[in-house]
């Protein structure tokens, strides 16, 4: 690809993101009222007052803003990141266990009280990213509480970590995301996500104990979730890492390539980051082979 069609994708991509993405979401899911977000919108684009909310929806919305605004330095970007950091706090956040509940209803009632890991990771990512774009300590210091309970209590025997685990982060016999997944206690899904969760908070919080961490979950990603050979990541696991299922998502194998990059960098490990820009190349050429079609759909 050339630098001037290279160039141009990047035009449209940013004049599609300040024009459209960032301004709508801005304009049709605050709720001021409520100090909140509204759960749904029909194709009309009419809001669903009553749907219910997940803590990763706030989360992704916390995260967005925070790097939009770390980038822009819109007032707009600043003030929507501060909204999603309040509505994580007063809505989700559990002031008895500690850690964010998985969902609520759209009173604030809370509905899925168990603490999904993936959404856990999800809430460090974004409280990270918050503390990157304000220098605020706050956030920072919730992302630090919130890994220290995930290490504590969703670490899992063979390496890696458990899919969920309940309101007071004991065993539950359901781990499930919901009801299409297989009820195994490993997932890649999670694996990914407390990855990417890790990444961003050592570059915010550089401690030696979590760099050892996320160097034990990237070698236990290159070990038993990424399949060097086919390009494709395992997607649902036992405990002891044998694989459950044979599904291919190559919206999570691509990621998983940008991901473990990121990784890498963050521990400048330079072995390491040989290993993963190899790895890498070959599930972005099995991604482009196989998941997109010769008109350009996925």
């Amino acid at each position: 690809m050339s630098p001037a069609i290279l160039n141009d994708y990047i035009r449209r991509i940013e004049n599609d993101l300040l024009g459209n993405i960032l301004p709508f979401w801005i304009d049709r899911v605050v709720n001021h009222e409520g100090r909140s977000f509204y759960g749904s919108l029909a194709n009309d684009l009419a809001v669903d007052r009553g749907a219910e909310r997940g803590s990763v929806l706030t989360s992704r919305i916390l995260w967005t803003y925070s790097a939009a605004y770390a980038r822009y330095r819109d007032p707009a970007y600043l003030a929507m990141a501060d909204h999603a950091y309040g509505d994580l706090q007063s809505h989700f956040h559990d002031p008895k266990h500690g850690g964010y509940w998985w969902s609520i209803a759209a009173d604030g009632a809370v509905l899925r009280d168990r603490k999904q890991v993936l959404g856990q990771a999800f809430a460090i990512y974004a409280l990270a990213e918050y503390h990157a774009a304000t220098g605020r300590r706050e956030p920072l210091d919730k992302a630090i509480a919130t890994y220290r309970l995930v290490e504590e209590h969703a670490a899992a025997r063979h390496g890696g970590y458990l899919d969920a685990v309940g309101r007071a982060w004991e065993p539950i016999s359901d781990t499930r995301l919901s009801e299409v997944d297989l009820n195994e206690p490993k997932s890649q899904d999670t694996h990914l996500h407390v990855m990417e969760a890790y990444t961003r908070l050592l570059t915010v919080w550089p401690e030696p104990a979590l760099r050892s961490v996320l160097e034990k979950l990237v070698e236990a990603m290159l070990a038993h979730i990424v399949n060097p050979v086919t390009g494709h990541l395992g997607q649902f696991f036992a405990l002891d890492w044998t694989l459950r299922s044979d599904l291919i998502a190559y919206g999570h194998d691509i990621e998983a390539a940008w991901l473990l990059t990121l990784a890498a960098d963050a521990l400048q490990d330079a072995g390491l980051t040989k290993r993963i820009g190899a790895l890498a190349v070959k599930i972005a050429e099995t991604t482009l082979a196989e998941g997109v079609d010769a008109d350009g759909g996925v």
